[in-house]
């Protein structure tokens, strides 16, 4: 700390960066949710910051991967077919539509997590809601959830995704799998 009281970022490692993100939102008492703690380092103008900001994305991106793999696992015990993770789908003659966190191709469904949490940047936002919009526009069912939401309503969550893969896309333009 300085004579301000405000954190040194520079001389704080990034093994204890991530240490401290990560203590911040799973301390005692069930820590702070995710949005409270990007809210208060944007605040502290501290998402500038690269190391800080490169912290948060591996913090953020690790969160979403044990979420996604809990909603696979979450979708075998309802008897559902695996699905994709991370697929980049466009359309047939190539043209990029998005990359949903999870995608049940035969009946259209795409699972998005954390999506208002992975973007720091209002640019980044938009280019995120943008697939989601074009997926959604080219017929396929996108379902939305948290992972504070799967941790709480786990049953909840799991009906939503069994619903939405009898419902399937509707009216879903051909899309390919690319990327993997």
């Amino acid at each position: 700390m300085d004579r301000a009281g405000r954190v040194r970022v520079r001389r704080v490692g990034p093994g204890l960066l991530r240490a401290l993100l990560r203590e911040a939102l799973a301390g005692r008492g069930g820590g702070c949710a995710a949005r409270e703690l990007l809210a208060e380092l944007a605040e502290a103008r501290l998402l500038e910051v690269p190391r800080v900001r490169a912290a948060v994305d591996e913090l953020l991106a690790a969160r979403r991967d044990a979420a996604s793999a809990e909603l696979a696992a979450l979708a075998a015990e309802l008897g559902l077919p695996l699905p994709v993770a991370g697929p980049e789908l466009r359309m047939r003659g190539g043209t990029y539509v998005a990359v949903p966190d999870l995608y049940w191709p035969e009946a259209a469904v795409a699972v998005e997590v954390d999506s208002e949490l992975r973007c720091v940047s209002e640019g980044e936002a938009a280019w995120v809601r943008g697939g989601q919009h074009r997926m959604e526009y080219l017929g396929v069912r996108v379902v939305y959830v948290s992972s504070s939401r799967l941790a709480a309503e786990r049953e909840a969550v799991g009906g939503e995704l069994a619903e939405a893969y009898r419902l399937g896309g509707e009216d879903v333009v051909e899309l390919r799998i690319t990327g993997q």
